[in-house]
This record gives C-alpha cells, sequence and structure tokens, in this order.
C-alpha cells in the first residue's frame, strides 16, 4: 500500500519498507534492493507468469517469486529508453507495457520494443489497457493517448474532451470497460 510518507506493505511477500529511508525491501534476495531503490515512488505490477515487476526511477526490476531471479533493465541497453520508469499495465495479449520518462516499451516475454511514433510528447505517467487490447496512455501535459499496439486510436485534451487537465496522472480500466 503507497502512502504519502513512501512506505508501503502487502500482506503477502513482498514488503516495501520506509523506502524514504534508502528502500528496505524484502525479496529473500540479497541487499541487491539497496542499490537499486533510492525512492519513494515504486509501482508494482505481476504478470500471467506470477512475475513481479517494479517500476523505480533506476529503472525495471524483474522479481520472481519463490526463485533467485532478478533482472534489471536500465537505460543504455535494448530495453528501457529512460530509467525513469513510471507505469506498468499488461494487456489482454499477456504483454507487458512500460512507460516511461522517453517513451513506452511493450515486452511480449521476448523481447521488448519502444514505439512512440505519433504521441504528443514520450513522457508517459500512467498506463491501463481496455478488454479490446488497446492500451490508455497518461501522458505529462499532453492528455491521454488511447493505443493500439504501435497505432494511435485517439487523443484526448482539453481542448477536444471531458478531461479538466492535460496532465494525466492515474488510468484504470472498471469491470464495466470504462477509463477512469
Amino acid at each position: 500500500i503507497a502512502t504519502a510518507s513512501g512506505k508501503c506493505r502487502s500482506a503477502g511477500k513482498l514488503h516495501l519498507g520506509d523506502a524514504i529511508e534508502k528502500g528496505n525491501v524484502e525479496l529473500g534476495i540479497n541487499n541487491i534492493w539497496e542499490v537499486l531503490v533510492d525512492q519513494n515512488d515504486i509501482r508494482a505490477i505481476e504478470d500471467h507468469d506470477s512475475i513481479i515487476w517494479l517500476a523505480t526511477s533506476n529503472g525495471l526490476i524483474k522479481y520472481k517469486p519463490n526463485d533467485t531471479i532478478v533482472a534489471v533493465y536500465q537505460e543504455g541497453g535494448i530495453t528501457v529508453p529512460s530509467n525513469d520508469v513510471r507505469a506498468l499495465t499488461t494487456d489482454i495479449y499477456n504483454n507487458l507495457w512500460i512507460g516511461t520518462a522517453g517513451g513506452i516499451v511493450k515486452y511480449d516475454g521476448t523481447t521488448f520494443t519502444t514505439d512512440s511514433t505519433g504521441l504528443t510528447n514520450n513522457d508517459i505517467i500512467s498506463l491501463t489497457s481496455d478488454y479490446s487490447g488497446y492500451v490508455w496512455i497518461g501522458l505529462r501535459d499532453s492528455g491521454l493517448v488511447e493505443y493500439d499496439n504501435g497505432t494511435i486510436i485517439n487523443i484526448y485534451n482539453m481542448s477536444n474532451s471531458f478531461l479538466p487537465d492535460n496532465h494525466v496522472k492515474t488510468l484504470f480500466h472498471d469491470a464495466n470497460g470504462h477509463i477512469w
């Protein structure tokens, strides 16, 4: 559970301590987390293979529970265009979508693909996906993008939609198919 003071704790195996004080994280592995997690803004998602992905300002972290496999993906490789990883979602095709300060990335389980063509900016703040397989992208100061695997379907902003602000911080897809 994220709080204003940066404290997070789950009832399960994943425990994120007081991240303001160097990010105490216990995942059954030896202190790699003290090096990697040095901020209070961590987002996590579990994919269809029960892999936990952590979005941090130091890159993307992959963790397999009950295993010692840990991978860290950082800027400069073929994975993420920025270490500032801000949003994660999965789609109906079991792809992991990664939103960074440098654009959007799709991971299909094998390959990382970056394609931010047509986005009004690459500064992604939030992501969600819907039952049609579309990914919804919240941009810093540029509105909301409805995206279909490399194709922009619609761009919504204050001048053409219901949005009260162009800075889309959080997105959620509910059981009725509504995007919040």
